[in-house]
């Protein structure tokens, strides 16, 4: 079910930090309409955390779900035979190295999908980080998020925040990357491989994780099952199309697509239906109609993206 903006949460939305997709403009909060059905059909593993849910996505893939704050944030725990690899590190609301440590012995390879502040909240708790190797996405890192305490209200949060999270202390401090990635490099875990493809448009340091052995792709905020995000300062259109258009080609090879928000798990058409919607646009075949000022909305092969307004 792809989300749209409530009336409450506008401001938020005009945000260059905020990623994801905002609570739907009906009146019953969006969190009734959870649990999303793909969670009924996916293996929950049992782990102590008063905020995260986990679940198997398949051998030594684990999604490690923030259900209970409105960008519905998603990592995941990709574990080899000699060392693993956590696909981003949420919102750093939630204790998640303590997640991570119930889960594995093995040392732990924080990879960053991009540096917006729902993926990059708990890196703090790990030693090594990789990031893209973007000029820009690393100036971000650096300057940290600054205060974020107006991402924790009434609207965005359900659940009970865990015990010691202080709302207005809540940030992320800068980040000081220990390794840069670049496209197409390699990320050995032993007996299993990560190809880093660099995936630039939602924001510059934007990049997914492909598993051609076990036929899986972690999309970050590149892709997810919502409104897709291009409209923001640091976004860039141009940009999107060919990342789209090279993860549209990998459609053959990969079965499951594991986004950044919402559900950990979708199949890898969605992949197919991406890139066409984007060409699309690219082409001038999909209708650009105004979402606010400022922005626009395009709809193709059921993909929604909402892009800066066109200058005249």
């Amino acid at each position: 079910m792809a989300k749209r903006a409530g009336t409450g949460l506008l401001a938020l939305l005009s945000l260059t930090l905020t990623a994801g997709a905002a609570p739907p403009a009906q009146d019953a909060p969006w969190w009734k309409a959870l649990p999303r059905p793909v969670y009924r059909e996916i293996e929950r593993v049992a782990v102590e955390s008063p905020w995260f849910e986990v679940y198997r996505i398949g051998p030594g893939t684990t999604a490690l779900y923030e259900p209970g704050h409105w960008q519905e944030a998603i990592s995941y725990l990709i574990e080899g035979r000699d060392r693993a690899v956590l696909f981003d590190t949420g919102l750093g609301i939630g204790d998640i190295k303590a997640v991570v440590n119930q889960l594995t012995a093995l040392p732990v390879l924080v990879v960053n999908s991009h540096e917006h502040f729902d993926h990059i909240g708990g890196d703090r708790q790990f030693a090594e980080v990789a990031v893209a190797d973007s000029p820009a996405a690393l100036a971000r890192l650096a300057r940290g998020t600054g205060n974020l305490a107006g991402q924790i209200t009434s609207e965005t949060v359900w659940k009970a925040l865990p015990p010691g999270f202080d709302k207005a202390r809540y940030e992320t401090p800068p980040i000081r990357p220990t390794r840069r990635l670049s496209d197409g490099e390699r990320i050995e875990l032993g007996g299993r491989t990560l190809e880093v493809i660099l995936t630039p448009g939602h924001t510059p340091g934007s990049l997914c994780l492909l598993d051609r052995g076990r036929r899986l792709l972690f999309t970050g905020d590149t892709l997810y099952p919502a409104d897709l995000y291009a409209h923001m300062p640091e976004s860039s259109l141009a940009d999107y199309v060919r990342s789209a258009a090279r993860l549209g080609a990998l459609a053959d090879a990969v079965d499951v697509v594991c986004p950044g928000h919402n559900e950990a798990k979708a199949p890898a058409s969605l992949l197919t239906r991406f890139a066409q919607a984007f060409a699309a646009i690219a082409r001038g075949e999909a209708k650009a109609t105004p979402a606010r000022p400022g922005v626009v909305r395009y709809e193709a092969e059921g993909i929604v993206v909402l892009a800066r307004e066109p200058k005249p």
